[in-house]
């Protein structure tokens, strides 16, 4: 039993050691300012306790800004804005269920920002819009791979360099769409009050 505890808390004072360093690699990168270092260190580990800035590479003030972004390009009904935020190509799932080769069943995939506005109405459903309007750090999760994730993964997107040569500025981009997630996910949080 003492074994366990002593090596329950190495974990956790070296998860806080790790934590801090994935935090400090990301301020290297980014041009974070004083106040956003601490809103980080207050707001850096998901709703299952797992740091943001280790797992999505991506700093809680990265991650709440362009939350309010994408709020208020959905309340706004800017596609402009919306179509900015994918990264391209990008699937939007309807039915989750593989074929025996293993391959999604069912996905339509957005190549290109143009495509993202012809097909807006079957992307953006009230269901999604809700989801992100009810998203916040507090409520979201993260893949090992690296994406961060809205609801059941009804939403997920992943940070990227903006320049790829100068390795600087990560921003976030929408991933994938599931549509099949979301329903589900709108009932789980129906309890939750949000905007």
């Amino acid at each position: 039993m003492y074994k366990h505890i002593v090596f329950l808390f190495l974990m956790l004072c070296c998860f806080d050691i790790y934590a801090s360093n994935c935090l400090e690699t990301i301020w290297g990168v980014n041009n974070t300012t004083e106040e956003e270092k601490k809103f980080d260190l207050e707001n850096d580990l998901t709703q299952y306790g797992v740091s943001y800035s280790c797992y999505a590479v991506m700093s809680a003030s990265q991650i709440e800004k362009f939350l309010r972004q994408l709020k208020e390009a959905i309340d706004s009904g800017n596609q402009i804005a919306l179509s900015n935020m994918f990264k391209y190509p990008f699937y939007v799932y309807v039915n989750t269920q593989h074929a025996s080769d293993g391959k999604v069943v069912n996905a339509i995939k957005i190549a290109s920002p143009k495509q993202f506005k012809s097909r807006y109405e079957t992307i953006i459903t009230p269901m999604i819009s809700r989801l992100i309007r009810c998203s916040s750090l507090k409520n979201m999760a993260t893949t090992n791979d690296g994406e961060i994730y809205m609801g059941l993964g009804a939403v997920t997107f992943a940070g990227r360099y903006k320049n790829q040569r100068r390795k600087r500025e990560i921003e976030p981009l929408i991933t994938s769409i599931n549509l099949k997630n979301t329903e589900a996910e709108i009932h789980n949080m129906d309890s939750i009050s949000c905007l």
